[in-house]
């Protein structure tokens, strides 16, 4: 399968690039903790700091077999209510 979705998005105001990855891993590094490390200076990280955290997270996440699919990733407080008789929901 393929990792990503054909159109971009946000989290909150700020802007998230879906292009298409082969692995979870590869779209995870690239189009979530890069592109936040890029737009934070990577946090005073050195480079090797950043690289030794894309190792772990690489390894982490291939050690799971996932399957593609349309998710809701930006999950806050806003998303959620209750609907009538109380029950909670998300969206």
């Amino acid at each position: 399968g393929k990792f990503g979705f054909h159109i971009d998005n946000t989290i909150g105001a700020t802007p998230q690039k879906n292009t298409w990855e082969k692995t979870w891993p590869d779209f995870f590094i690239k189009h979530r903790y890069h592109a936040m490390l890029d737009k934070c200076s990577n946090l005073g990280f050195s480079d090797s700091e950043v690289k030794e955290v894309e190792e772990v997270i690489r390894r982490v996440l291939s050690e799971v077999d996932v399957v593609p699919s349309l998710l809701h990733g930006d999950l806050w407080g806003g998303n959620g209510a209750f609907v009538e008789g109380g029950e909670p929901v998300i969206y």
